[in-house]
């Protein structure tokens, strides 16, 4: 609720200040945008992420990693309301022929793409997809919000696969992660928890 609020509170503030095809707004209407994804409330997140994409891609170009960044949020809320068709559109518009100097914005195309096709039922894929993603990213000792995504979801698709025991390990990994979080609670942790206890019914443990 706070981070909702907070996130309102600064797109009002900004846009009595900042020109509606401003970079300061975009920034602010994506902050909003992924703050609604993030608490689940998937159909109003998707106008705000895509009016913010739509924005950098006149103000930075639609190849700029910012831009990039921005369309892998909007791909995720299409995806969560079933749009999947869209959101592997984007993600496919915006990834790049040659990997950029970012891995981390590779990670974030794949997790989301990945997302899509988890939820259309393609769990082989999605599990595919989500590892190639882990393997991109470069080793951190500090809390990486994307790393702890692609675990959780690596742990959903195996248990789909009928893998508890890999779902597990997988999805305790991602609760390492999110534990080592700035803030005490992440939009991630209840789907991590909801899957652990999954994976414990599976095996009995």
């Amino acid at each position: 609720a706070h981070a909702l609020d907070s996130s309102r509170i600064a797109l009002d503030i900004i846009g009595q200040h900042a020109g509606p095809e401003s970079f300061r707004y975009a920034d602010a209407l994506h902050s909003r945008g992924a703050a609604l994804l993030a608490a689940r409330w998937a159909g109003e997140a998707p106008p705000a992420l895509t009016r913010a994409t739509e924005i950098l891609r006149r103000a930075l170009t639609p190849q700029h990693n910012v831009t990039r960044g921005f369309a892998a949020d909007q791909a995720l809320a299409l995806a969560s309301l079933g749009r999947y068709d869209e959101a592997e559109q984007l993600i496919h518009e915006m990834t790049p022929g040659d990997p950029p100097a970012d891995r981390s914005l590779t990670a974030r195309l794949g997790h989301a793409l990945g997302v899509a096709r988890r939820l259309r039922g393609d769990y082989e894929d999605a599990l595919r997809i989500q590892q190639q993603s882990l393997a991109s990213m470069d080793e951190n000792t500090t809390f990486d919000l994307t790393r702890m995504n692609v675990l959780t979801e690596i742990g959903l698709n195996l248990q789909e696969l009928a893998r508890p025991e890999d779902a597990s390990s997988a999805l305790e990994q991602a609760l390492t992660l999110s534990r080592s979080s700035p803030t005490p609670m992440n939009p991630g942790r209840p789907d991590i928890l909801v899957g652990l206890g999954r994976t414990k019914l599976r095996t009995g443990r």
